[in-house]
């Protein structure tokens, strides 16, 4: 199920993920929906250390309050940072220090508006233009949904912007299908924790 970050009116909660992939080996890290509660305070922290020749699939998926239950996140933070290196070089980091109420909810370069936001990071493999143009070719289901897919060396980015979790569980999960098989060779085969 997803990941609820709650209230907390002193120090905040964290999140450490370091995983090591050796050389030949693949890792793919694809959980659910984190819900950041009006009022917490959380770190998230992902550090992956890729071998010559390993690669990591993953993503996270942020919702910004309660949409549904009418809750928004008006107080709070979030501190997240992201590190992928193989063998020993760098290949994506990112940092983000988000405080609500800040205006970085409304701001353009922030989420514009949008309270779900998720990105999924395809690591270790250079990705042809014939993938690349297929993963962009897949939109989300929602009208006020906004997305890109970026390519770097070793490294494709897609980023969503919307108000839909499951919208941007399914859009992901879309191009999650075309680069299981075409990067890890391996058919793209939903896990049943998917289900729960």
């Amino acid at each position: 199920g997803a990941t609820k970050w709650y209230r907390c009116p002193r120090a905040g909660a964290q999140q450490q993920l370091h995983f090591s992939v050796a050389a030949g080996g693949a890792l793919e890290w694809l959980p659910r929906e984190s819900i950041l509660f009006d009022g917490s305070k959380a770190a998230m922290h992902l550090e992956v250390e890729l071998a010559p020749d390993s690669q990591f699939l993953g993503w996270e998926i942020l919702c910004f309050g309660r949409r549904a239950s009418g809750e928004g996140w008006h107080s709070g933070g979030l501190r997240l940072h992201t590190r992928i290196r193989q063998a020993g070089h760098p290949l994506w980091w990112e940092r983000a220090n988000f405080l609500a109420g800040s205006g970085f909810d409304s701001s353009p370069v922030g989420l514009g508006g949008c309270s779900v936001s998720g990105v999924l990071v395809a690591a270790g493999a250079d990705i042809g233009a014939e993938l690349l143009g297929a993963c962009r070719a897949i939109t989300p289901r929602g009208l006020d949904s906004r997305v890109g897919v970026t390519r770097l060396p070793k490294l494709l980015l897609a980023r969503y912007l919307g108000h839909s979790s499951q919208d941007a569980f399914n859009w992901l999960t879309a191009i999650w299908s075309l680069l299981r098989p075409a990067l890890l060779d391996q058919p793209a085969i939903a896990p049943r924790l998917w289900a729960c």
